[in-house]
């Protein structure tokens, strides 16, 4: 059962979004890097998110950053997502085109009222679990949502299981419709084990869907990495 919280002072929460675009095989590989009470504490974070990973600027064959902070959200001559705060590309040899990695702050209302760890920098202090809403259409474009942020793993699986249907949209309104079984008891483990690995990495996916269109659904749930 989800914990009931007092009202937090802070409407919304910004979160530090990271994801992969990997060329071979196509696919996205998305995680959350924490979660924080302020925007600016949060574009701090992901302005240090690369070079936290040990990528130093110069090796990027491309490397380009946004403030979030200025008026209206962007710099000027922005070509990318304004919620997007660093775009970077690997050199893929030979003229190809390499992985691309982007650190985004994707902002929800702050409905658990945490808050932030008292040592200044602005980040949750609870381990927050996420639910992850990928749609991919026929063409490949694919856009990754936090719809969910919960204070359990129980609570968070629960959520995705519900996050695709809805009085008016059931099981029959997709072309294919499936629920993944995922393993493990309680706690905020991802691994699926007796031991419920704490420091499992990597969401684990809930449910996969088609939509009427074709449009490809994948609901997954994941914590911090």
């Amino acid at each position: 059962m989800q914990r009931r919280r007092r009202p937090s002072l802070v409407p919304d929460l910004y979160h530090i979004k990271r994801s992969t675009l990997l060329k071979s095989p196509p696919s996205t590989r998305t995680e959350i890097c924490g979660t924080y009470t302020d925007l600016d504490s949060a574009q701090a974070a992901a302005l240090r998110r690369l070079s936290d990973e040990g990528f130093a600027r110069e090796t990027w064959a491309e490397y380009a950053e946004n403030d979030l902070t200025l008026p209206e959200g962007k710099v000027d001559g922005w070509a990318y997502s304004p919620n997007i705060v660093v775009h970077a590309r690997t050199g893929g040899g030979g003229g190809a085109v390499g992985e691309v990695h982007t650190v985004e702050i994707e902002s929800t209302p702050n409905s658990l009222g945490v808050r932030a760890k008292h040592d200044g920098d602005g980040r949750v202090s609870d381990q927050l679990c996420y639910v992850l809403r990928e749609i991919e259409c026929e063409d490949g474009v694919a856009s990754v949502e936090i719809t969910g942020i919960h204070l359990s793993r129980q609570a968070a699986l629960t959520a995705a299981r519900r996050e695709l249907l809805g009085e008016d949209r059931g099981r029959e309104f997709y072309r294919e419709y499936r629920e993944q079984e995922v393993g493990g008891r309680g706690g905020r483990g991802f691994g699926g084990g007796d031991d419920d690995d704490d420091d499992a990495e990597g969401p684990v996916v809930v449910v996969t869907a088609v939509g009427p269109d074709g449009e490809r659904y994948v609901v997954s749930v994941t914590h911090e990495s």
